[in-house]
């Protein structure tokens, strides 16, 4: 007697909206209370992965995530990778400042991407105090850059 499977289809987020030529950057300020609706609450904590190699400093506030169907309680500041096959979801989160950065692996130099395949998975990770203010600077030059799209430098981000 053949068993059958129950499949669950994990949703992968495409980011064909936010990619402008394979990259997408942001950085949001999310308080639960913003969470207008169970709706839009319940979207937040749905599992899925992500297209993009993706990364999210926690500049402000605490998250609960899950990677893997592991939890970590991740406090700011923190850098939170993660790779286009990790299953993740939000669990809980307070207020939080987040910047994301995703990657397309089209768009990522050979040598990056071997070593992206290499650390995964890695676990987030706390952040010192310098490197906190010289990561939260290049992204929030790389940021400028992004909104800019007449900019010369647009091109190149």
């Amino acid at each position: 007697m053949a068993m059958s499977k129950n499949r669950i289809e994990i949703p992968v987020n495409t980011m064909r909206d936010y990619f402008s030529k394979g990259i997408a950057i942001d950085k949001n300020s999310i308080k639960k209370s913003s969470l207008k609706t169970h709706q839009e609450l319940e979207q937040s904590s749905q599992s899925h992965r992500d297209e993009g190699y993706t990364f999210h400093l926690l500049e402000e506030g605490k998250v609960v995530i899950e990677i893997d169907f592991k939890a970590y309680d991740v406090y700011s500041p923190a850098i939170v990778y993660l790779h286009p096959s990790q299953v993740h979801r939000i669990l809980d989160f307070e207020n939080i400042l987040v910047c994301s950065l995703s990657i397309d692996n089209e768009n990522l130099n050979p040598g990056y991407l071997k070593i992206l395949e290499e650390i995964t998975p890695v676990a987030p990770f706390a952040l010192t105090a310098t490197d906190t203010e010289t990561i939260i600077s290049s992204f929030t030059f790389c940021l400028s850059i992004s909104k800019q799209k007449n900019m010369k430098l647009h091109q190149l981000l």
